[in-house]
């Protein structure tokens, strides 16, 4: 009964470490994508910029990622009045141990209150591995995600509704592939341009 505690707080651990690094991998796959394409095509960025991208939020990052499509310069990508005046698998699933347990050392309890202390102890360090696992687990896979949303959000604004093809594509893409995609897009005049250069 213990066990199957333990083993339900680890998963639930586990699951909260993967949504949270989710929600922040996608973030951060978001932020890198637009940083590739401002330095693309404006060159280096200042640092203000960089802070702006690493405290964005989600929003903010689309939306400046559709200002970026059209923007002439860097600051009308984060204040578009000043253009106008101008011109984000393998995670484990429940049930899986994310992690191996460490063995218990029994060989130092002298009372059953040790032993109570013992295990809430390691229960804690169990859980908060768990969860880290599940972060850093939840980071990678949400970083693609996020800079795939990113993309679809950009290739949406410029083209319009997309075809299943292309959802298709943007779902399964590696890393390499959306970056050459993001590069693409800041040019490109049709999804066929975006696709071609692989």
């Amino acid at each position: 009964m213990l066990a199957n505690r333990i083993e339900a707080w680890g998963r639930k651990s586990l699951e909260d470490g993967l949504k949270e690094g989710l929600e922040e991998g996608i973030r951060r796959g978001q932020a890198q994508m637009l940083r590739r394409q401002l330095t693309s095509r404006f060159g280096a960025l200042p640092k203000d910029i960089h802070l702006y991208l690493d405290q964005a939020d989600t929003s903010e990052l689309e939306q400046w990622a559709e200002n970026t499509l059209n923007a002439s310069a860097l600051e009308a990508v984060f204040y578009p009045a000043a253009e106008q005046s101008r011109h984000l698998r393998d995670a484990p699933h429940p049930g899986q141990s994310a992690c191996p347990l460490p063995p218990l050392q029994l060989d130092d309890l002298r009372t059953l209150e040790d032993m109570h202390n013992m295990l809430a102890d390691r229960i804690q360090h169990w859980r908060k591995e768990s969860r880290a696992y599940g972060l850093k687990q939840g980071l990678q896979e949400g970083e693609r995600r996020g800079q795939a949303q990113l993309l679809r959000r950009q290739f949406t604004c410029r083209f319009g509704s997309l075809p299943n093809e292309v959802e298709r594509r943007l779902g399964e893409a590696s890393a390499t592939e959306l970056e050459q995609w993001a590069d693409n897009i800041l040019e490109a005049s049709s999804l066929e341009h975006i696709f071609s250069s692989l």
